[in-house]
């Protein structure tokens, strides 16, 4: 019971020509139905893009962190390709238990459909895919499929969570690099997001020194480069994991290629009439000691993707606090305003 009835006639994978008619025509025609019922189906008409496909398509963009989820659908189908290499010597050997993983992965599907959420479906796409090489070339075939298949879940956004995932990390490694510069001949010193780095004030708007996209980019050339090189489970786990710590570092020494550039007296690349693309400066986002900043940012930093380094660098400290008390190094705070206007002097009262 455990096996269906064509499953007599033993072959490998990589001699499908030899497979039973049935076989051939089960396994084309589930592959057409999926392709259709995944792609182009529109099962959520109220969505953008209508079909699951073309939903997380256009869910899967710079606006929310998340366009590498594009990049996992892409690298999908060659996944497949290479679980094919590695199983076409394999025996096929049907199971009917691959009808299970099917259950779950078509129920979440239409769990998605009817609550129109159609990340229910993409959560439930692995299982499809495990349980149609189950139950068509068997288990150990279908031991081959987990990784591409899981692979999936990083095309699934999720609100709030690179925003969130950056927030975390973002002060931290500002923090640990700021108090280990001096240790390497950097004299700085901080205020909350301002540096003072000899006579020069820097100030680092809300708003993010790392790169989303290559932190993304890395995390997924782990994943495969650990499933493909190790095969203890714990060595997978630790080679992916070790990208954040190795991220991290490597922000971090872009943090100190920034203070040494403008410790040595080339803040030209951090100019704030001018914008140097690609090397992280940008002059486009309003300082956090303006006002009209404060507002901007606080209502636009959780939903907003995430912005370049913004850097502005301030000469002659000494002759500024003079002209402007209250925005000069001297006050209270880095975020002190000027007073508001009294009633007396607004315009037509002397």
């Amino acid at each position: 019971m455990s096996k269906p009835e064509f499953a007599h006639t033993p072959t490998t994978l990589g001699e499908l020509h030899h497979l039973p008619k049935p076989v051939l025509l089960i396994a084309g025609a589930s592959l057409l139905l999926l392709f259709f019922l995944y792609t182009l189906y529109p099962a959520f008409p109220t969505a953008a893009g209508k079909s699951l496909g073309g939903w997380t398509w256009l869910a899967c963009n710079s606006y929310h962190g998340f366009l590498h989820g594009r990049l996992v659908l892409i690298i999908f189908p060659w996944l497949i390709y290479f679980a094919y290499l590695r199983s076409k010597d394999l025996t096929i050997s049907p199971s009917y238990w691959g009808l299970i993983s099917l259950m779950i992965g078509f129920s979440l599907f239409y769990s998605g459909a009817r609550a129109t959420q159609p990340r229910f479906a993409l959560f439930g796409a692995p299982f499809v895919v495990i349980g149609l090489a189950h139950y068509l070339f068997g288990r150990k075939i279908a031991k081959t499929t987990l990784f591409p298949a899981f692979f999936l879940w990083f095309a699934i956004p999720i609100p709030g969570f690179t925003p969130w995932f950056f927030n975390f990390l973002e002060p931290r490694i500002f923090s640990a690099t700021v108090n280990i510069s001096p240790f390497i001949g950097l004299d700085l010193t901080s205020s909350g997001p301002t540096i003072i780095i000899g006579e020069t004030k820097v100030e680092f708007g809300i708003g993010s020194f790392l790169g989303h996209r290559s932190f993304w980019f890395l995390i997924l050339s782990a994943s495969i480069y650990a499933n493909y090189t190790q095969r203890s489970l714990w060595k997978k786990l630790l080679l992916f994991l070790s990208i954040i710590p190795l991220f991290a570092f490597a922000s971090s020494c872009r943090l100190i290629g920034i203070f040494a550039l403008v410790y040595h007296d080339y803040d030209k690349l951090a100019r704030p009439n001018s914008t140097t693309t690609g090397s992280g400066f940008s002059s486009s986002f309003p300082s956090p000691s303006s006002p009209s900043a404060s507002s901007a940012t606080s209502s636009k930093n959780l939903c907003a993707p995430p912005r370049p380094l913004c850097l502005r660098v301030k000469k002659n400290l000494l002759e500024e606090s003079r002209e402007h008390p209250n925005n000069g190094i001297g006050s209270d705070s880095p975020f002190a305003r000027d007073p508001p206007i009294q009633s007396s002097q607004k315009k037509g009262h002397p």
